[in-house]
């Protein structure tokens, strides 16, 4: 017979299969119970069904780990109801096509962010850089962009960049005035945040290289009014562009070829950089973004460049920038005399429009303001909306007296205040055809 003390051990070895049997089923109520489960799986078709199906996100993590099945992973990162399981999908993901998908189409911003650190097509990225260029997800492509310059990768081989998401909150309490019998009443309110933490590493030994973290900011109060509008985070790539920059050796030719990059920030750094004022002139001349040029026109000498920068650069900015470097008295005063000069040709008082004898011809466009002038007096202003070859219709404001057939007009490209100084002469003051004053 056996012994009480046996049969005790009997029932303990049993109660103890039973509970680790259930320890590790698909089937337990326990969330922990599935993930120690779904880790002994290998069965791609089921982790994939786990993943999309399984009530609780940890468990479907914990399924995204063991998939390796490229289409089965896309199913996932497309299909999943919940953002944290797609973002769990795009790490391990290599289609791209399916990565461009969750950047440009998924509606949860925080999958756009993370999916587009690693997709390839620079033609896609550079449609993301030219949204709000001071959002999170324009910055993470114009960064990816950098990392795809060819320059960049000759020089220091291919570099990856990683990007992780972590969603924050803030909980807010204000006080409010009830009735006097309610006496004080509180009303609570979450407010959500991101945080992107975003590392660039050597694809052949995962080296680190540069990072930084793109963080939320919340204001110390806020009022329900303000709420529930999700907090965004704030960065810059300057830094780990630096940082990249300061890899290797890059010659003149490279870094002017770096200065005329798609991306501004990549672009003013490498203007710092440059050494051959011609170098500098033909960024200043040629980079496509505005704020390219004005860095290089900072810090150009060439007078005549400078002038022909003034003179034709299409943005207001850079124009000033260049204006603000001119010492050419001879050259300040060429850029003074491009006048342009018309009369009224048609009106309408209906609907306040004039139509003046100088067109696209003449170096007209759309929003240039000019003067109409009769017997030397200032009558109105005239805004051009419309430029056709020979001629332009504008709408008049500031008027005076209402314009008539034959009367003067006259305009310039810039309106400036010289003042001579010595043997010299600078500008006080510049007035664009836009009619905005800039102070010098």
């Amino acid at each position: 017979m056996k012994t009480i003390g046996q049969i005790i051990t009997a029932i303990s070895i049993f109660s103890l299969i039973v509970w680790l049997s259930s320890c590790s089923s698909l089937e337990s109520d326990n969330p922990r119970s599935r993930i120690r489960a779904v880790k002994k799986l290998k069965d791609q078709a089921l982790l994939a069904k786990i993943a999309l199906e399984d009530d609780n996100i940890d468990v479907s993590e914990a399924a995204i780990k063991n998939l390796t099945d490229q289409a089965l992973l896309a199913k996932v990162a497309l299909a999943d109801i919940n953002y944290s399981v797609r973002l769990a999908a795009i790490p391990k993901l290599t289609d791209q096509d399916v990565l461009i998908k969750l950047a440009l189409l998924d509606e949860n911003r925080y999958v756009n962010c993370v999916s587009t650190a690693r997709v390839n097509d620079a033609d896609v990225l550079r449609i993301i850089a030219s949204r709000s260029t001071r959002d999170v997800h324009s910055k993470i492509a114009r960064m990816k962009l950098t990392l795809l310059n060819t320059v960049i990768s000759r020089k220091l081989g291919k570099l990856d960049l990683e990007v992780t998401f972590k969603e924050d909150s803030r909980f807010y309490v204000e006080e409010i005035i009830g009735s006097s019998m309610v006496g004080w009443a509180a009303q609570s309110y979450t407010v959500l945040g991101e945080n992107y933490y975003l590392r660039i590493r050597t694809e052949k030994d995962r080296k680190l290289i540069a990072y930084d973290d793109f963080l939320v900011n919340f204001p110390s109060s806020m009022s329900p009014a303000e709420g529930p509008e999700l907090k965004k985070a704030k960065g810059d790539i300057v830094h780990m562009i630096t940082r990249i920059l300061s890899q290797g050796q890059f010659s003149d030719s490279e870094m002017l070829e770096l200065a005329l990059s798609d991306v501004w920030e990549l672009g003013l750094i490498a203007i710092l950089r440059l050494k051959s004022d011609l170098d500098v002139a033909k960024v200043a001349l040629e980079a496509k973004d505005h704020r390219i040029r004005s860095m290089a026109v900072l810090k150009l000498k060439n007078q005549s460049v400078l002038a022909k920068i003034a003179s034709e650069d299409e943005n207001n900015i850079v124009k000033v920038e260049a204006m603000k470097k001119l010492t050419d008295p001879s050259l300040l005063k060429k850029i003074y005399q491009i006048n342009i000069k018309a009369k009224v040709i048609g009106i309408s008082k209906k609907y306040k429009l004039v139509g003046i004898s100088a067109g696209k011809t003449d170096g007209v466009k759309s929003g240039y303001r000019f003067h109409v002038i009769r017997k030397e007096k200032y009558i109105c202003d005239i805004v051009i909306t419309e430029v056709e070859s020979n001629e332009a219709i504008g709408v008049w404001e500031l008027n005076t007296d209402y314009p008539q057939l034959g009367d003067f007009v006259k305009g310039c490209n810039f309106q400036l205040d010289l003042v001579k100084e010595g043997d010299s002469w600078s500008v006080k003051r510049i007035c664009f055809c836009s009619f905005r004053e800039i102070e010098l």
